[in-house]
């Protein structure tokens, strides 16, 4: 049963190159602020593996409010929990560069992932985040771009295998939403759920993007905000 703390750019973090953080088994506890749990940069292959099926807590600290993000600034930037993000330039001189691949991948268990804005299998500017959950009664919460959301020319997935799962976002981009030619997946496998969802999201696009929400059996509950969401699209 092991504990990990880092502010930044660890747990499976990697920006042109590869970072891996294997744990074998054991209840475990992972706590960050930024770029970790399963993050890639530009160019880089991020990666937490946790095995087994016992009960894990990952925690991208929402406050003290020591990064705060540009889509609200009362929350933190994650960027924890299977996100990739690339170095957005089109308006600063042009010089971009592609975001990675980024995966949290937690074998089973009764987990609990709670994070600020961007996480939980999410990609940004042509990256590729994914969170993928084994077998288990799971506890997602995040904010806005999470939980299998994408934006500009990115791919998000969260896949969870089963179990009954509580999952919360409080605003836009959530659960298998697309923005701005990119693609969002949730795929959710079995169990009975219940989903607390904001504006965009449950399968919602926006601008050009693609979002999936595909639960394939189970007796679920969901609750959505207007405006795209619930296979739905909106935007210009």
């Amino acid at each position: 049963d092991d504990t990990y703390d880092a502010y930044g750019s660890a747990q499976g973090s990697a920006e042109y190159g590869v970072g891996i953080l294997h744990d074998e088994a054991g209840s475990d506890s992972y706590s960050c602020f930024c770029n970790a749990q399963g993050y890639a940069g530009p160019m880089g292959f991020g990666l937490l593996l946790d095995k087994g099926a016992s009960p894990d807590t990952y925690t991208a600290r929402d406050t003290p409010l020591d990064i705060p993000s540009a889509q609200t600034p009362e929350h933190n930037t994650s960027m924890a929990q299977g996100v990739a993000c690339g170095r957005r330039a089109a308006y600063l001189g042009g010089h971009s560069i592609a975001g990675g691949v980024g995966v949290l991948c937690d074998d089973g268990g009764n987990n609990t992932l709670t994070c600020g804005v961007f996480g939980q299998g999410t990609g940004y500017w042509m990256g590729v985040g994914m969170c993928l959950l084994g077998p288990g009664d799971d506890t997602v919460a995040g904010t806005w771009y999470v939980q299998g959301s994408s934006a500009h020319f990115a791919v998000g997935i969260l896949d969870d295998t089963g179990g009954n799962d509580t999952r919360k976002a409080t605003h836009n981009m959530a659960m298998g939403a697309g923005h701005d030619y990119s693609v969002g997946w949730l795929i959710d496998h079995a169990g009975n759920d219940t989903c607390d969802a904001p504006g965009l999201s449950l399968g919602g696009g926006n601008a050009c993007g693609y979002g999936f929400y595909w639960d394939k059996a189970g007796d679920d509950s969901y609750k959505a905000q207007p405006r795209a969401s619930m296979g739905d699209s909106g935007g210009g």
